[in-house]
């Protein structure tokens, strides 16, 4: 017989609670030998990328970064100084052929030439 024809057995007391029965959740999977090898594989193609990545490309990045913030010579520690390695490039004025420029003022008229220069080259 067909489970929907079967009768069910009345119980006496409380009417039959109409909230639906929760549906059974499903195992997690586990990886199929053939998938996991699958990955496996494809990370070890990844493997000399992100090895290259890290190691030869970000290592250096952080490491200048880190040492511009210092006060670092060969023979000592490096010693933490913040924006103080900054502020002489910014302020110190340069004194060459008897005129005083500052190179903060050098560094923003070869930004404009620079973004003039791109923006005709583009649009001309």
């Amino acid at each position: 017989m067909s489970a929907l024809l079967q009768r069910r057995p009345v119980t006496s007391g409380s009417p039959p609670s109409a909230a639906p029965a929760t549906p059974p959740q499903p195992k997690p999977r586990r990886w199929a030998p053939r998938k996991l090898r699958e990955t496996l594989t494809a990370y070890g193609f990844l493997l000399p990328w992100f090895i290259g990545l890290f190691c030869i490309t970000l290592g250096p990045i952080l490491a200048s970064l880190y040492f511009s913030f210092t006060d670092y010579s060969l023979i000592g520690e490096p010693s933490w100084v913040g924006l103080d390695n900054f502020n002489p490039m910014l302020n110190w004025s340069s004194t060459s052929g008897g005129s005083t420029q500052s190179y903060a003022a050098t560094f923003g008229e070869v930004l404009v030439w620079t973004l003039l220069w791109a923006f005709f080259a583009t649009f001309s």
